[in-house]
């Protein structure tokens, strides 16, 4: 599907539920990459909440527009936010205060694990995403304002 051999960030979820007996997790995934293979096992799924930011057109291609948003019990719980190049810190932070942020409020999960992406900073030669760490201080609000606990997973591998 995308860059990874194995999904470990569904991994991790499973593990999560099964483990601590959680009902309802949300992912959000920022990364150059769309989120392909988390999105494409949570597709039908309506315990997991999807969340990938990413610039829009880069591999891989389908199923990345704001119109794909699950299917079947899982309408609606798969969100894509297709960020335009340089969209930066600016452009995150909107889609976080607009979209994200009441997504998970309405959602409620019981944990959030954050997928961030090495390949969205600034200084990524081949990216354009242009996130800095400027924004990195005010990314404890999904799991404190939503759930209380986020796990933040270094991934930066479009899982």
């Amino acid at each position: 599907m995308g860059f990874c051999f194995l999904a470990n960030i569904p991994i991790a979820i499973e593990r999560a539920k099964d483990r601590f007996g959680l009902g309802k997790v949300a992912v959000i995934d920022w990364d150059v990459h769309h989120g392909n293979g988390t999105q494409h096992i949570y597709w039908q799924r309506d315990d997991v909440l999807t969340i990938s930011l990413h610039q829009d057109g880069c591999f891989p291609a389908g199923y990345a527009g704001e119109q794909d948003r699950g299917e079947g019990a899982g309408a609606g719980y798969n969100i894509n936010i297709p960020l335009l190049a340089g969209a930066g810190d600016d452009g995150y932070q909107y889609a976080m205060q607009q979209i994200v942020i009441p997504a998970l409020e309405q959602f409620e999960p019981e944990m959030i694990i954050i997928a961030c992406g090495y390949d969205a900073n600034a200084i990524d030669p081949l990216a354009r995403m242009q996130f800095t760490q400027r924004q990195l201080p005010r990314d404890d609000r999904p799991g404190t304002r939503c759930c209380g606990q986020a796990l933040w997973w270094q991934a930066g591998d479009g899982a």
